[in-house]
């Protein structure tokens, strides 16, 4: 980061040079996240369907927040969608048609970008050519 600019963008959106993908805008953002002293990143689909929040939480986690309109467990609906959740992640917080909230390893930021595509399309059932725009805060 060059000094003169103090904080980067706190939004990113995919589609563009920089970051193609909705993957690539999950990656820098996570980065950035851990990286940066940022309180959260939240991660909405243009299309409006779903929404999730990336935030730091104990030393060495992070914490996967989205939209959960469903009823019935998380686990249950996620792998009924093909959605399975990584090694050493686990639920930690669920309201059956409000939110979910997951935990993993901020070593792991691979599968969290992994989880949160599957997320935004298996679970939101966005276009895999959605578009996703983030937000810090």
């Amino acid at each position: 980061m060059f000094p003169f600019f103090g904080r980067r963008n706190r939004k990113l959106t995919s589609g563009t040079a920089d970051h193609p993908t909705p993957q690539d805008v999950f990656r820098a953002m996570i980065v950035r996240i851990v990286e940066e002293d940022w309180e959260h990143v939240t991660f909405e689909a243009d299309s409006g369907n779903g929404w999730a929040q990336v935030a730091p939480d104990k030393p060495g986690r992070f914490v996967v927040n989205f939209k959960y309109p469903f009823v019935g467990g998380v686990q249950p609906v996620l792998a009924q969608r093909g959605i399975s959740l990584p090694q050493g992640s686990e639920v930690v917080y669920e309201d059956s048609g409000t939110a979910a909230t997951i935990t993993f390893s901020t070593l792991e930021g691979y599968l969290a970008v992994a989880f949160l595509d599957e997320v935004f399309v298996r679970l939101f059932g966005c276009l895999c050519d959605y578009v996703v725009t983030a937000s810090l805060d």
